[in-house]
């Protein structure tokens, strides 16, 4: 008889939750990646609390109780990490994902928390448009102070995320989409008060000029990445789609 993991999803009856139950799926998805990030939020706090407490002067002592605190948050971390990615693999793209150096069961678990199923999405840019990654006259959107945005923040960390998974992988074809258009922004002429390869001005929160550095052109390389990630990704949902599921993800 099989051995089941501590918190393994089964259909009820002792048997492993199946493909063939795709409303399941994404609504364990989404509790698991939420109750992911809520854990995250909760072990960063503690963590910035502690330095906080030392730069006060306090002596470290004082901050050990956080400290263990949050070693046991991290802990935490890791199996709802595990869990996420033993979803995952019970999804009918798991195989097209461990083919695609750069995203990983468990980002893709991450990603369609955030999403739910891909088919609500009628194009890629509607999908890119949600995670935040379109752009308003040739600048990344941001939040701004009493607006309400009309993409999803999280969304916006998890592409980040990916996106940062896809340069440290060093291989694979988006990292070479990465290599390549960084090297191609870097080759542009440096334009306006910032010198900037793409003609923006960079201020200080007081509106001091800063000079552009590499880290843009880095940033949006990686954005260019993960949206190239994202269109293949939407493409073979729809080529291999199995699931049909039209549900809606709660927010619970």
């Amino acid at each position: 008889m099989e051995q089941r993991q501590p918190g393994q999803p089964t259909n009820g009856s002792g048997a492993r939750l199946r493909s063939a139950e795709p409303a399941l799926l994404y609504s364990l998805l989404a509790h698991y990646a939420r109750q992911l990030w809520a854990v995250q939020q909760t072990r960063i706090a503690l963590q910035q609390r502690v330095g906080a407490m030392a730069r006060d002067g306090l002596a470290e002592q004082w901050g050990l109780p956080l400290m263990a605190a949050a070693a046991e948050l991290e802990a935490t971390e890791h199996a709802i990490d595990l869990q996420l990615t033993r979803l995952a693999r019970q999804h009918f793209l798991s195989e097209w994902i461990q083919a695609a150096p750069g995203i990983g069961l468990g980002g893709f678990a991450r990603l369609l928390g955030v999403t739910g199923p891909l088919d609500r999405f009628a194009t890629v840019a509607k999908l890119w448009a949600y995670l935040g990654l379109h752009v308003d006259n040739g600048i990344a959107p941001a939040r701004r102070r009493g607006q309400r945005a009309n993409w999803s923040a999280q969304g916006r960390v998890v592409g980040y995320q990916l996106g940062v998974a896809i340069v440290r992988v060093r291989r694979g074809r988006y990292r070479t989409a990465y290599d390549r258009k960084k090297g191609e922004y870097l080759a542009r002429p440096r334009l306006g008060p910032s010198a900037c390869p793409f003609g923006q001005t960079h201020t200080t929160r007081k509106g001091a000029l800063v000079r552009c550095g590499l880290a843009h052109a880095h940033v949006a390389a990686m954005r260019y990445a993960v949206k190239a990630l994202l269109k293949d990704l939407w493409s073979a949902w729809r080529a291999l789609g199995r699931d049909v599921s039209t549900t809606s993800m709660s927010d619970g």
